[in-house]
């Protein structure tokens, strides 16, 4: 019976706002893909990886593309290859400027005009 009270009690909580699930990033992660910039990368990349990490779970919500074919390594898949991909990750803007590399998020927000969630 407690168990039952206490999922009510948090199921309430969650409906009324007053417990936020978002993460930190989340709206920065929403803001870059409503903007139009996409990350291309490799599933096989350690410096994608880390650029993912970095959205500590927000990563979801940011426009990507998986560069690398399953079963097939080293092959690019086409997309990636029309798009002038050359190395990973890379950050594509609706200016269709590409950034190779990792980038900070204050680059990223200086590029893209999405403002960082406050410290």
């Amino acid at each position: 019976m407690r168990l039952l009270i206490v999922m009510a009690l948090c199921m309430a909580l969650l409906a009324s706002g007053c417990i936020n699930t978002s993460g930190k990033y989340d709206s920065f992660a929403k803001c870059l893909s409503s903007k139009g910039v996409v990350m291309y990368g490799s599933k096989d990349c350690t410096h994608c990886s880390a650029q993912k990490d970095a959205f500590e779970g927000a990563f979801q919500y940011v426009n990507y593309t998986e560069c690398s074919v399953p079963n097939q390594p080293g092959v690019e898949s086409p997309i990636c290859a029309n798009a002038g991909i050359q190395a990973y990750p890379t950050w594509v803007f609706p200016d269709k400027t590409h950034n190779e590399g990792e980038m900070s998020f204050e680059e990223l927000s200086s590029k893209s005009g999405c403002q960082l969630p406050a410290s």
